[in-house]
């Protein structure tokens, strides 16, 4: 059973693709909103 995917073409396979885009996305917007503040002098809040 090693390397198979027991989740494969199930409903839980494509909820955890679209969780991990949706996190993905998340995660982009607060790291340029974070660069745009530091650039803008507001790194401490």
């Amino acid at each position: 059973m090693a390397g198979k995917n027991p989740y494969a073409g199930t409903q839980t396979e494509k909820n955890l693709e679209a969780a991990f885009a949706g996190e993905s996305m998340a995660r982009n917007k607060y790291t340029y909103s974070a660069s745009k503040a530091k650039k803008d002098g507001f790194e401490q809040i």
